[in-house]
């Protein structure tokens, strides 16, 4: 039923408009969590949430609505934070009505401005299919999405009214919004276009003011898909199947909205099965698989990242997920559990899977457990990876190389023939924007996979991890990023302007 669910939706506006828009009849709707979505002659539909059964919404509740509408009633079941979205853009809440000033600052965050300025800042992200959304709250308020690992900047505006949009997305996500300043976490299931996002919240006070960031996913993201589809060449998903066919760590790296999650799960999708018992720690789980044992990380409910760790193991499981290796506990964990004969995925923030072995090796302090010798004999593979967003072929131009991009991969000992396929700028509308495919296929994988064979764990155990790179230089078929980025390039699925930064 969700599809038909659209924050711009003519059908519903005339579904509501079938009810007396007198605050009994939204106060009515709001205490029921019941809300009209679509019309036709002799029926109205109404959603209601998925915590609740059809058969328990009250036999007079139902007589009352046929008594104001005068028609049939039909109901379905959604998700309960779509429902709280829609019932927030559409009729306000019990709690905070349409009129009501949020402590003494002026801002209503069911007015027109706020709720306008906050689908003008999804519908950007989405179009431009950004990663994350930054609301950042100082003397004004500034807006930034995340772009292939880069930010921009969208919108600014004051401080008032950036206020008001962290506080409508914090009401949307059913989160505390009398005090923006304390950490806390929240999501919303909401249509944007023709596709529905689950977006993830976390809200924290800083020095200036409130600070508000969103991960965008959409829903369809939701699903593990396989390993080529996400853009690895068959060679590097063999050596990741290659890799999950044995015990210790491997270890994905990349900025923030890289994929290194999607990637993860894409994994375990090879490995799921009745023999096989996985669990995952993160900080939220992203992706929801109803055969897999998820953690998220509640510290309000005493389930922090320590408690998580310490307890995963006690389970038997034969894969760990960890979101991501962050401090001591997390490497100790982590490297026991490979040590013992179990299968573990993480991330860590590095730039080059080179790095890697060093980072870790930085996690020695207060265990013995962690040394050159354990690292090698633990770690099964390493994983650096970009996402770029593919040129929209159709619309595509064809032009020479800024000569600061040839150069960079002239460097790396790659050559690219010219002219190479360009993105149209240009070029908007019909599912694509300026020049990029939009579709849910419309990004790829670039990477380095490494799987780590006994010549990088002799380097590892005795010398600087950094030898790696030399090491794989010597491989005649090693593909580094920047060597992935440009089969790409030459097959016109991404512009050189676009990754060239990135390597």
């Amino acid at each position: 039923m969700e599809e038909i669910i659209s924050f711009e939706s003519e059908e519903i506006r005339e579904a509501l408009n079938v009810f007396n828009p007198s605050q009994e009849d939204k106060e009515f709707l709001i205490e029921n969590s019941l809300a009209p979505v679509k019309l036709d002659k002799s029926a109205v539909t109404l959603i209601f949430a998925t915590s609740r059964d059809i058969t328990e919404i009250p036999r007079e509740i139902r007589n009352i609505l046929q008594y104001r509408t005068k028609k049939f009633i039909d109901f379905y079941r959604v998700d309960p934070s779509l429902l709280s979205s829609l019932i927030t853009h559409y009729l306000g809440t019990s709690d905070i009505g349409p009129d009501t000033e949020i402590r003494g600052i002026g801002v209503d965050i069911n007015s027109s401005e706020v709720r306008r300025t906050q689908e003008s800042i999804l519908v950007d992200a989405a179009e431009r299919r950004a990663s994350d959304i930054h609301i950042e709250i100082s003397s004004k308020a500034v807006v930034r999405i995340r772009v292939n690992g880069m930010l921009l900047k969208i919108l600014e505006t004051s401080r008032e009214t950036g206020i008001g949009i962290i506080r409508a997305f914090l009401n949307d996500a059913r989160m505390k919004i009398e005090d923006m300043y304390k950490p806390q976490g929240g999501r919303i299931k909401r249509m944007i276009g023709n596709t529905i996002y689950d977006m993830r919240l976390q809200a924290i006070g800083l020095i200036n003011g409130p600070h508000l960031t969103i991960r965008l996913l959409p829903a369809e993201a939701n699903e593990a898909r396989d390993l080529t589809e996400l853009g690895f060449e068959e060679a590097q998903a063999e050596a990741l199947r290659k890799m999950i066919r044995k015990e210790g760590i491997i270890i994905f790296t990349g900025p923030t909205g890289s994929g290194k999650t999607t990637s993860m799960y894409s994994l375990l999708r090879e490995i799921d099965v009745p023999e096989k018992k996985i669990i995952t720690i993160e900080d939220p789980p992203e992706i929801l698989v109803d055969s897999i044992s998820q953690i998220a990380i509640k510290p309000e409910r005493g389930i922090t990242w320590e408690t998580a760790l310490q307890n995963a193991l006690r389970q038997d499981p034969d894969v760990i997920l960890i979101g991501e290796i962050r401090d001591s506990l997390g490497a100790k964990v982590a490297m026991e559990a490979a040590l013992t004969g179990h299968l573990v995925l993480t991330t860590l923030h590095v730039k080059e899977i080179e790095s890697i072995p060093e980072r870790f090796l930085q996690f020695a302090e207060g265990t013995s457990i962690i040394n050159r010798l354990t690292i090698a004999d633990a770690l099964t593979g390493l994983v650096s990876q970009r996402l770029i967003q593919k040129v929209y072929k159709p619309t595509a131009i064809k032009g020479p190389m800024l000569d600061w991009i040839r150069d960079i991969f002239t460097e790396k000992g790659i050559t690219i023939k010219e002219p190479a396929v360009l993105a149209n700028h240009k070029a908007t509308g019909n599912g694509y924007y300026k020049g990029y495919d939009m579709s849910p296929d419309g990004r790829t994988v670039i990477a380095e996979v490494l799987y780590v064979d006994n010549g990088v764990k002799e380097i590892i155990k005795n010398e600087s991890s950094h030898e790696i790179r030399s090491y794989l230089d010597t491989l005649n078929n090693h593909l580094t990023m920047a060597k992935h980025a440009a089969i790409k390039i030459q097959r016109g699925e991404i512009d050189p302007r676009d990754v060239a930064p990135l390597l």
